[in-house]
């Protein structure tokens, strides 16, 4: 038995379509996976306590930051391939 979502919005009815045009999807599909990622975005953003998430992002960036140090001038593709593999070109 089909049921009815109406959204009287000529901004979502736009979107959908053209989700829908550059996806290959119906729009019927391409709403309902729109929908299915927002919802498991809201999700996995509850997880998170806000201070817990700016805890986590300091952290990351002080990693990164960390690694920066070590590698002043960067690194390149054949700096990633002196620490990734051997002579032989086997994986460390």
């Amino acid at each position: 038995m089909p049921t009815a979502l109406t959204i009287e919005s000529a901004e979502a009815q736009l979107l959908a379509e053209r989700l829908a045009s550059e996806s290959g999807e119906d729009v019927t599909q391409a709403v309902i996976g729109a929908l299915r990622m927002r919802l498991a975005a809201v999700r996995r953003e509850r997880l998170w306590e806000p201070d817990e998430l700016r805890a986590k992002e300091t952290e990351f960036y002080e990693i990164v930051d960390g690694s920066r140090a070590r590698w002043p001038g960067g690194l390149t593709s054949a700096d990633m391939d002196d620490l990734l593999y051997d002579e032989y070109g086997l994986p460390r």
